[in-house]
């Protein structure tokens, strides 16, 4: 018997299919590694920013933090890079206001100035009531404080009243009237006092007196006449001019 003859080359039955090597992914089109940045969406960036500085400028009313007016920026800055035409604009806006805020930190506190003279223009400003010794905040315009004349006029007798502005202003005086505050003080955190007639009684005085006339809560001269109705008058208000 002869020898079997070997397979014709190009027999498909017989010949194996070439192996191909194993491909590998596509580079990423960022040039990375193929790790995703994850996207946030820009009308997102741009509410969350922009609703934050609107507040602070019109309701809070205080200097952007520097971290504050950081983040904003970069917030603002995905938002430009990921946004449309008009958000674009809008992040480009916001982020010229936090800048501002940044480098200027007294421009909020203008802004906040501005607001408050819209919403109680002169004239119309809601009498501050002095009620106690402690820190009033003074709204920025020219400002009065206004006395009532406080005491029984049966016994013809009233209260020396002081109004002691620490450190700044004091007025005494027994009547009714309204003396002008100095410029100073506008706009300003000031310590006030009430003086000796102003003082919280003390828990004794407090008690002879709820004990011997009835009169429950009462805790200064000031509420002994005009609450007890044995006098007239009132606490000093602050007014604008």
């Amino acid at each position: 018997m002869g020898k079997p003859l070997p397979p014709i080359m190009g027999d498909s039955k017989k010949s194996t299919p070439p192996t191909s090597p194993p491909s590998s992914p596509a580079p990423a089109a960022n040039g990375s590694s193929g790790m995703k940045i994850p996207s946030v969406s820009p009308g997102l960036l741009l509410s969350l920013s922009g609703g934050w500085l609107l507040a602070r400028m019109f309701l809070f009313g205080g200097a952007l933090w520097p971290i504050e007016a950081i983040s904003i920026l970069v917030a603002d800055g995905f938002a430009y890079n990921q946004g449309n035409k008009g958000q674009k604009k809008l992040a480009l806006l916001i982020m010229a206001i936090a800048g501002i805020n940044l480098f200027f930190p007294g421009f909020n506190q203008g802004v906040k100035n501005v607001r408050e003279t819209q919403l109680n223009p002169p004239g119309e400003m809601a009498p501050i009531e002095i009620i106690s010794d402690g820190e009033y905040d003074l709204p920025d315009r020219p400002l009065k404080v206004c006395i009532t004349m406080t005491g029984d006029p049966a016994t013809n007798t009233y209260l020396k009243q002081e109004i002691i502005i620490k450190g700044i202003w004091k007025h005494i005086q027994v009547g009714t009237d309204c003396i002008p505050l100095p410029k100073s003080v506008e706009g300003k955190r000031v310590n006030i006092s009430l003086g000796t007639h102003g003082k919280e009684w003390s828990p004794q005085l407090k008690e002879k007196v709820k004990r011997e006339k009835g009169y429950a809560g009462i805790r200064d001269n000031f509420q002994y006449y005009f609450k007890t109705g044995l006098g007239v008058g009132a606490y000093p208000t602050i007014q604008t001019r």
